[in-house]
């Protein structure tokens, strides 16, 4: 933390975000590498960050011509919004989602991996905010990212489940167990019904919506029903 605030005292934050917006693709790969590790777990960072007006270049970059480009923007963009909700409403504003849901079905693993990152961190920061998740489900990302569950790529598989546990709200056990029980059209199907209960309950109070489940039998697999938290 103090050689961050030495970093900090020096003034680089406002010259690195300016290379995200006017240098060459290999410095703007190296403005997201340090800003993202200054802005790793400090919240003053995060915020000094986006305050020198990281937000734009950062979703510009996310649609650049180049891999490398688009990787280590979305990973500047997870440090960033972690734990931080109102970075997070920054960058929902901004219009960061349809990029980043276009980055799931890149050919990179890295990319893609670092795009589920984002975009978990980034409903995991303002749980409450239901355009995002809205938006996520509209821009076929929950749809993408459970494809993911089936790669062979250990931290790809791990970082569906991050993205999908935070989107959607609910448990990793849940996410197993539907995922074990059904096919991905059917538990894209039985996922997209809880959200749309969920709006609806949420159209009209002192309704209650539990989530959802397949069940443990083949024969419980189309049928939605209650389940504990």
């Amino acid at each position: 933390l103090k050689t961050k605030e030495l970093f900090y005292d020096a003034g680089v934050i406002a010259p690195l975000v300016n290379m995200l917006q006017g240098g060459l693709p290999p410095e703007r790969v190296q403005a997201c590498v340090s800003l993202a590790r200054l802005a790793q777990g400090d919240r003053g960072m995060q915020d000094a960050i986006v305050s020198a007006g990281a937000v734009l270049p950062i979703k510009h970059q996310l649609s650049a011509s180049t891999a490398n480009e688009r990787t280590y923007a979305a990973m500047l963009l997870g440090r960033l919004v972690s734990r931080h909700g109102d970075i997070q409403q920054a960058f929902f504003q901004a219009g960061v989602v349809p990029p980043l849901s276009t980055m799931l079905v890149a050919v990179s693993v890295q990319e893609r991996i670092q795009a589920a990152v984002a975009m978990g961190r980034m409903a995991g920061a303002a749980p409450d905010l239901k355009e995002l998740k809205d938006q996520m489900v509209q821009e076929s990302a929950v749809e993408r990212l459970i494809s993911f569950l089936r790669s062979d790529d250990d931290l790809e598989r791990d970082c569906s489940v991050f993205a999908l546990k935070s989107v959607l709200d609910i448990t990793l056990d849940q996410i197993f167990s539907d995922m074990k029980a059904g096919s991905e059209e059917e538990v894209l199907k039985l996922w997209s019904r809880m959200l749309t209960d969920r709006r609806r309950a949420a159209a009209a109070p002192g309704e209650t919506t539990g989530k959802f489940s397949f069940g443990k039998s083949r024969a419980e697999r189309n049928t939605q029903h209650l389940t504990g938290k």
